[in-house]
């Protein structure tokens, strides 16, 4: 499922994917990094403190921007995953992921038996 969401009041997109008896294994927002500062103390909130960790990343013209990123582990292999750029310098992501998500990732590479 894939359509325009709210979060911490800022406008995103969310990406949902469930299995097939409708159980959710993963859920992905996406919102203007502008708004992370906006997003950030309310999934703070929510979720208490998560492992901060900052790189830095790089624009097209050379100037560096720290990247940060929090991380949650939960019981039974539930991660949450805030990240302030997202695959470019204009979008953060909000990344729920479970086991099943984790197997599906590893999976969606492999070559099937029955592939031409």
């Amino acid at each position: 499922c894939n359509g325009d969401v709210t979060i911490a009041g800022v406008s995103g997109v969310m990406n949902l994917l469930m299995d097939q008896t409708g159980v959710v294994i993963r859920i992905s927002i996406n919102f203007d990094s502008e708004n992370f500062d906006t997003v950030l103390p309310e999934v703070l909130k929510k979720f208490g403190n998560g492992k901060r960790s900052a790189t830095m990343v790089q624009n097209k013209m050379g100037a560096k921007f720290e990247n940060i990123t929090y991380t949650w582990k939960k019981a039974g292999g539930l991660d949450l995953v805030l990240t302030k750029y997202a695959g470019n310098l204009e979008r953060s992501n909000l990344y729920f992921s479970t086991p099943a998500d984790k197997a599906l990732l590893k999976n969606s590479g492999k070559a099937k038996a029955n592939d031409i």
